[in-house]
């Protein structure tokens, strides 16, 4: 009896060990850098536009929404948008829904720009009168031309300042910001070209060349040029809007940005953290679990990424999932803000640089609970045992 009771705990434990044997490998993620496997793999999800008339609309309003529409299926350089029609008279939820009932007549049609629905933020991206000036400025803008430029010649991410109309503050975050990214250009190291080479996630079509930079870009207060796209940025969080402060958000991969610096928060600590989590192993390789929001850029990504304007024929990008849904209802009430004022308003105390890679912790979880269990298991088993031997 107790010959085969040992028998049957040495099969137990060898089980144990086994499953850890095959589970602790295949939790280890891919060694590829966040911005880059973004930018390889992560095709930036469909805004919505959409166009909320009176009766009709004019026979040059018509024209600037085909324009919008061209644009959207256009393969050279297309946007990231869809276009849908509405007539607020046959239905007033439209209006009520996007909050635009203090809009008089006079300034209809409006474009109404919603984000991806994954995008965690009770605001639209944009809403304004429909014309060829915001037509233009809404799939394009000199700062998207050249951080699209940026990307396509290797930067990791381009920071992008929204400026607050104070100069001395904006000077003063502009500096702390560009002599941070300085020293983490020196400081930080991405995996070496072997490591990422053997990696299954390697993209060897690759043209863009695999490098560590960041470069810092102003947006300047209330410029009339790029005020949508400093839309798009600020609302993409529930309370950027709240502060009066630079703000600055790093830009990577195919147009997407990542979590905001307010003022005093643009620190040696938060930049470090966020450029570390760029340069890092990508962790979690679904889009829409990681931090941030796309943006709208006109750009040909796979033109810039493998030099080709023809995508091969692959399977459907499943991070897109969450825009077929956007395609079909208008029906949800829209939220409303109830965030509290972020952490990021209080100074956070400055740390000296991490010289070393970031730890990629996400195979920690999966270990811990192969510890767990074995550590169950030989409890289990002891107290088998000492039942056993009492009886």
């Amino acid at each position: 009896m107790r010959r085969n009771l040992k028998s049957r705990v040495v099969i137990y434990l060898a089980g144990i060990i086994t499953c850890s044997l095959i589970y602790i490998p295949s939790a280890v993620t891919c060694q590829i850098p966040v911005f880059r496997y973004a930018l390889e793999r992560w095709k930036p999800d469909l805004f919505s536009v959409l166009i909320l008339y009176h009766n009709s609309l004019s026979a040059e309003h018509l024209g600037l929404v085909d324009q919008l529409k061209q644009v959207a299926l256009e393969e050279e350089k297309p946007a990231n948008i869809e276009v849908q029609l509405v007539d607020a008279n046959e239905d007033f939820r439209y209006s009520e829904k996007f909050q635009v009932g203090e809009y008089p007549i006079s300034q209809y049609p409006l474009m109404v720009v919603r984000y991806p629905k994954w995008v965690k933020t009770p605001h639209l991206a944009w809403v304004g009168s429909l014309s060829k000036e915001t037509v233009e400025a809404l799939i394009d803008s000199p700062a998207r031309q050249a951080i699209i430029e940026r990307i396509g010649e290797g930067e990791s991410a381009v920071w992008i300042l929204i400026e607050s109309g104070n100069q001395t503050k904006d000077d003063a975050a502009a500096n702390r910001l560009q002599e941070n990214l300085d020293l983490l250009q020196q400081k930080l190291r991405l995996p070496n070209l072997e490591t990422i080479e053997n990696d299954e996630a390697f993209y060897p079509e690759t043209q863009v060349e695999l490098r560590l930079a960041f470069s810092v870009l102003r947006l300047k207060h209330n410029d009339p040029v790029e005020e949508i796209f400093a839309s798009f940025l600020i609302n993409s969080e529930p309370d950027l809007h709240q502060f009066n402060e630079p703000i600055a958000i790093p830009v990577f991969g195919q147009g997407r940005s990542h979590f905001a610096l307010i003022g005093k928060g643009i620190n040696t600590q938060t930049i470090t953290d966020s450029c570390q989590f760029l340069t890092g192993a990508c962790s979690c390789q679904i889009k829409e679990q990681n931090p941030g929001s796309d943006l709208i850029f006109r750009a040909n990504w796979h033109q810039i990424v493998t030099g080709t304007a023809i995508p091969p024929q692959s399977l459907p990008n499943l991070t897109s999932i969450a825009t077929l849904a956007d395609n079909v209802e208008l029906k949800s009430s829209s939220e409303s803000l109830v965030m509290q004022q972020a952490s990021n308003s209080s100074p956070i105390a400055e740390k000296p640089v991490i010289e070393n890679q970031p730890l990629n912790v996400g195979f920690l979880i999966p270990v811990g609970v192969v510890v767990i269990v074995s550590v169950l298991g030989i409890i289990g088993v002891s107290l088998t045992i000492k039942f056993r031997r009492d009886v």
